[in-house]
């Protein structure tokens, strides 16, 4: 049986919905969601290109939560045994942009995705290495324990090249190596909304935990936001504002 090589179709990803898992959310077998970020983005190429299946590659992902804004996320779709030739030309090019425009329109405001575009096998290694070496900008809506003044939330405001110890968190704990991993946050901001909430805007190395970073983790993550205010901070929202690239 002969089969064609892999097509490779590439472009970025934003998501505007939480509870919207990157891939098919699986439990014990069974689906957990409806969609998700990959069947909404690849399913249609797929069929476009009449392929026998395909595989979603990303640059990274962000939790089912949380919100990927700003510049999006790198993907690849891998078309496995395509009937219909993805051309490069002129016309392919027009081609992609409509099927860019029919993804968004069924979509109906749960994901965009932009700049599709044609790629090949060397979009794995270029995916895996923006996944470590980004800087990632994020928003989070934060809770404090107890009322906060303007000054103590603008105390920390301007807080740059923070290194934090962060302990293999609890929450994956059960699927990820027990280590201590130094990461650097970058900057700090902070938005004073009421005196139990607040915005925090942080610029962080990749592989951050940043809810970590803003509960503490039970101790897990230090310094984190509650040792920098006083008292016990929780985050209500984060969303991924941007994924920077480091030259």
């Amino acid at each position: 049986i002969c089969e064609r090589s892999p097509t490779y179709v590439t472009g970025r990803y934003l998501k505007f919905a939480r509870g919207l898992s990157q891939s098919p959310w699986l439990i014990d077998g069974k689906l957990k969601s409806t969609s998700s970020v990959q069947q909404l983005a690849a399913e249609h190429l797929a069929a476009h290109f009449n392929a026998d299946g395909y595989k979603f590659h990303s640059g990274g992902r962000e939790d089912v939560d949380v919100r990927m804004l700003g510049n999006g996320r790198s993907f690849m779709v891998e078309l496995l045994n395509a009937h219909r030739a993805l051309k490069t030309d002129e016309a392919g090019m027009a081609e992609l942009r409509k099927l860019q425009g029919q993804i968004n329109e069924m979509a109906d405001g749960l994901i965009e995705v932009r700049e599709l575009g044609v790629g090949d096998a060397s979009w794995f290694k270029k995916l895996e290495e923006g996944a470590r070496s980004k800087r990632k900008g994020y928003r989070c809506v934060c809770y404090s324990s107890q009322p906060l003044t303007r000054a103590q939330v603008a105390a920390v405001d301007g807080k740059a090249d923070v290194l934090v110890q962060q302990k293999t968190p609890i929450r994956v704990l059960h699927r990820r190596t027990l280590l201590v991993r130094p990461r650097m946050i970058y900057s700090i901001r902070t938005e004073f909304v009421t005196p139990r909430h607040f915005i925090l805007d942080l610029v962080t190395q990749a592989g951050t935990y940043v809810k970590e970073f803003v509960h503490g983790d039970r101790g897990r993550t230090q310094p984190n936001m509650g040792e920098l205010l006083g008292c016990h901070v929780d985050i209500q929202q984060l969303d991924v504002t941007e994924l920077i690239e480091e030259e």
